[in-house]
Order: structure tokens, then sequence, then C-alpha cells
């Protein structure tokens, strides 16, 4: 993961995949706004900050699965079907992080996985900024342990369900 300065504000990159339909690359920048990682600490969601630099800043380039939109609907970015653009990479950490301490006092801390569950990160495609933000392929939104498939290992419960489609499954 490296952070720059982008048109006046910093902006963490972290390498990932990318598949699109014909569009594919072995490895693209994913960006999330150091702003937005700040709002995390301000709610006191130190754990998902310490997830963020350890478990999605090493983790997002070998996800062992991308899925394509979300079934269910959502408007964002001035988009009606927000839903549609959604990327969703999972794949399974041996170990979770979480904050350990008070606010800026604390510090992550090192604990085994959950057993039974896979990590996901949801990513919107970078389609509205991509003037302001050329290398940056997608924005990290969202990231959460969720209870495996007992059917596709690494991949969340009833995915067929969640989403429209599995567009990536790295080998091995």
């Amino acid at each position: 993961m490296e952070i720059e300065q982008i048109n006046g504000e910093l902006v963490y990159l972290v390498d990932g995949r990318w598949e699109q339909g014909s569009e594919s690359s072995d490895a693209v920048k994913f960006g999330m706004r150091a702003s937005d990682l700040k709002r995390y600490g301000l709610r006191g969601q130190g754990s998902a900050i310490a997830q963020f630099y350890k478990i999605v800043g090493d983790g997002l380039i070998v996800a062992r699965h991308i899925f394509k939109g979300l079934n269910r609907p959502l408007y964002c970015d001035e988009c009606e079907d927000g839903d549609q653009d959604k990327l969703i990479y999972t794949w399974k950490p041996s170990i979770d992080w979480f904050w350990h301490g008070d606010g800026p006092t604390g510090s992550p801390k090192r604990v085994k996985a959950p057993a039974d569950k896979v990590f996901f990160v949801i990513i919107s495609v970078n389609k509205n900024h991509k003037d302001a933000y050329p290398d940056v392929y997608g924005w990290i939104e969202r990231w959460n342990w969720v209870r495996e498939d007992e059917a596709l290992p690494e991949a969340p419960t009833e995915w067929v369900e969640r989403f429209d489609c599995k567009i990536y499954t790295r080998k091995g």
C-alpha cells in the first residue's frame, strides 16, 4: 500500500486485480481517501482501521474470488443502478486485527481469524471521477467478515443470491 497526494488530498492506493469483462489487468490501484478513513476513527471504529492497514492493504491483491453486482437496489454516486457497479473481493486470511486501547494511544493487535468466515471488500468502480483520479480504478468502500459458503471455499454464504455473478476465481 502506498499513499499519494492527488488533487490536494491524501489517497491510500492498494494493489488489486481488475477483472471487468474484456478489460483485464494483473494489478491496478484501488483508492481510499485518508479523510474517509479518518471518519472511521472519529466514529470509534479503530478495529476497522487496523483491518484496513493489515488485511485490506496486503490482501486485496490475493483475493480468491471477485463478484460483481449487489442483488439489492442501491443509489450510489449519482447512479440509480449503483448496485450493478460494485465489485466484491473475498478471501480467507489466517489472521484478523483489532484496535486495542483508546483512540490514538492504542495499537493494532493480531488475533486468529474467525474459523468459519471469509473477509470481503466492496469496491465501487471509478466511473464519475476518472478525470480527477485517472489511476484509481475503484474506491474501497467497506470491509468485514462474513460466514463462509459451504460449497465454494473463500466465498460468502449465499453468494449466488447476494451478487449478480462471479467474474474471477484465483486458482489454487
